[in-house]
């Protein structure tokens, strides 16, 4: 959902407070009427679990706003029932559009089953005012009730806005600023400490976030990603198609997702979301494989940082990896790298070859559209550092891929290389 240039000033990004960022008072409400409360009660009854509790994250205070109300009531027409809460937190800034009744600011529902495509009719569970959700305490506050009020035997997070791959997700154009992945794990860790729960399946239903960046932030605490290495069109995930049960070819039954397993349900989403209008990618990832990944990634990194002379090379099948914005596909540029005839170096080839069988474990499943073949499910940031900003860098530096590997290092070594022989070759 988003293309990845749409916003703008993503530079003008504010630092994150250790509280959650409510800025005051309650929304405005325009048209509608609001009830607040009257949606399920919580379950106190563990016999009586629930499977699943769906928590949606909706940052709606950007250029997205209709689009993502939009799926909210789409989402309401799934409804939750005997094997699911739907839960979700909409947040529409302070000058929304005229759709739904128009208010401002940021509600929780619990979605029931409707089919009103005009408006959410769910109950309002919290009206919130204004708060800022690019802010990690504003996120971790939406999990920790989720899951203390509507427990459940797995959980799953599906962050929806627009979406930047390493860089992060959830701009809000009220109050500023990005979620990079940092502050997704800050806040899941933070949830997690006070519920003893762990996010089973995160989802972005964003551009660009599968990344082995993202991956790496997320290993340890969620268990599987779905997400797209491209960018998502405007209309996002179906969500319909995804969670209801419904019929799918020769008017077979589709099991419901939420009868699944975590794993299985993500491999579903994937499955669901082919041939979806504006949906060109998407990747179901375990992220209990990215600490092998970003090891084989670490040992390329290193190999590359003793071999000079394999730089310029490595740059040159970097610029003709396939290319997701400006992220590559790591498998596709792993095997050019193997195969290639410019890079002599047996160390650094056995490194890619270990990289690409990294890929094809952490990648449980995906799909690609004619158009991108070397797409491959998992991307990584190889752009030269010469043309990234120093805000870009100081983010990039502060992942923990970035922290526990030299693969950034590598990259900054190699770049300046590249510059220093074009300089001499003037």
């Amino acid at each position: 959902m988003n293309n990845i240039t749409s916003v703008a000033n993503s530079h003008n990004y504010i630092p994150q407070q250790s509280s959650p960022g409510v800025s005051g008072g309650k929304a405005a409400v325009s048209n509608d009427t609001v009830s607040i409360g009257g949606g399920d009660l919580p379950c106190t009854d563990t016999a009586g679990l629930k499977k699943w509790t769906l928590l949606v994250y909706s940052a709606a205070d950007n250029d997205l706003e209709p689009e993502l109300v939009n799926d909210v009531i789409e989402l309401e027409g799934v409804g939750s029932g005997d094997s699911v809460n739907i839960l979700c937190q909409l947040d529409r800034g302070v000058a929304p559009s005229s759709i739904s009744g128009g208010w401002a600011g940021c509600r929780r529902y619990y979605l029931n089953s409707g089919n009103d495509s005009s408006r959410i009719s769910s109950p309002v569970m919290s009206d919130l005012g204004q708060v800022k959700m690019s802010d990690p305490g504003v996120l971790a506050d939406f999990v920790e009730w989720g899951i203390k009020n509507y427990p459940a035997e797995n959980y799953m997070l599906v962050v929806a806005s627009h979406g930047k791959g390493w860089f992060g997700v959830a701009p809000d154009k009220s109050h500023g600023g990005w979620m990079h992945p940092p502050h997704i794990r800050e806040a899941l860790e933070t949830a997690q400490t006070a519920t003893g729960e762990k996010i089973d399946v995160i989802g972005f239903d964003a551009c660009c976030m599968a990344s082995t960046e993202v991956a790496s932030e997320l290993s340890g605490v969620a268990d599987f990603m779905v997400a797209s290495q491209n960018s998502v069109g405007g209309e996002g995930w179906p969500y319909a198609k995804i969670f209801s049960g419904g019929l799918s070819g020769a008017k077979k039954q589709r099991r419901p997702v939420f009868e699944m397993s975590p794993k299985n349900a993500a491999l579903e989403i994937v499955a669901r979301t082919k041939n979806t209008p504006g949906i060109q990618t998407m990747s179901a990832l375990d992220l209990s494989k990215a600490g092998a990944l970003a090891t084989a990634a670490d040992e390329f990194a290193g190999n590359l940082m003793e071999n000079d002379s394999s730089a310029q090379a490595i740059m040159d099948i970097a610029a003709k990896t396939k290319t997701f914005n400006v992220y590559k596909d790591q498998y596709d540029f792993a095997e050019k790298v193997f195969k290639s005839n410019d890079v002599d170096d047996g160390k650094l080839k056995k490194s890619a070859a270990k990289i690409a069988d990294s890929v094809k474990n952490i990648v449980m499943s995906h799909h690609r559209v004619a158009g991108f073949e070397g797409a491959n499910g998992i991307s990584v940031d190889i752009s030269d550092r010469n043309d990234m900003s120093d805000f870009r860098k100081d983010v990039y530096k502060g992942l923990n891929f970035s922290r526990q590997t030299k693969w950034d290092q590598a990259l900054s070594h190699a770049s300046a290389l590249k510059k220093s022989e074009k300089t001499d070759s003037h």
